[in-house]
């Protein structure tokens, strides 16, 4: 749809064209996001006892955290930077931790749930 709308926009330059497409991209790029976003959290989900997804982040396509079990942090590092390297040169992956319990209780506004669920 992209390469037609590109086209018809060369054909027929002008502001509608060209709001057509802009809009066409910014949706293919949000697909692309929503994708990502479902692959990376199944990838590491399964290895937390709790997932807590934060607040949006400008830029960001998802900002979570995941409480792992002391023994598990290691291994779940490594799966995370794995999933990184799978996915780049479109994914940034930022690790940060360990971080407070208290950034697991549910506060009004986020959601945080059981690993699984």
């Amino acid at each position: 749809m992209v390469r037609r709308l590109l086209e018809e926009s060369r054909r027929r330059p002008g502001c509608e064209a060209g709001l057509r497409l802009g809009e066409a991209v910014a949706a293919g790029l949000e697909f692309r996001a929503a994708e990502t976003r479902r692959r990376v959290l199944g990838e590491l989900t399964s290895m937390a006892r709790v997932v807590a997804i934060g607040p949006d982040v400008q830029e960001c396509v998802l900002n979570a955290s995941f409480l792992v079990n002391h023994g598990g942090s290691e291994n779940f590092r490594s799966v995370a930077e794995r999933t990184a390297d799978a996915h780049r040169p479109h994914v940034e992956l930022r690790l940060a931790g360990p971080l407070p319990c208290f950034g697991f209780v549910a506060a009004e506004g986020t959601h945080v749930r059981a690993a699984g669920v």
